[in-house]
């Protein structure tokens, strides 16, 4: 997964209620050297309502997305 690559959230876990099925393009790959796993910026294509916020780009673990493009 890189920068410019659009993904899916897939994951069916806690953040799936707000996040599944959601598409965005990734902005940035980082690899946590504590723990060795990567996260990824994404950018939504639409605005998410998670609570009382309004979100538009957010930060999860990369297990958490396939990449559709």
């Amino acid at each position: 997964m890189k920068a410019g690559d659009v993904v899916m959230f897939t994951d069916k876990g806690e953040y799936s209620k707000w996040f599944y099925g959601q598409i965005g393009t990734v902005i940035s790959c980082t690899l946590n050297t504590w723990t060795g796993r990567s996260y990824a910026k994404v950018r939504w294509l639409q605005c998410i309502k998670y609570f009382d916020w309004d979100v538009n780009v957010s930060s999860f673990d990369t297990k958490h997305f396939e990449v559709i493009s």
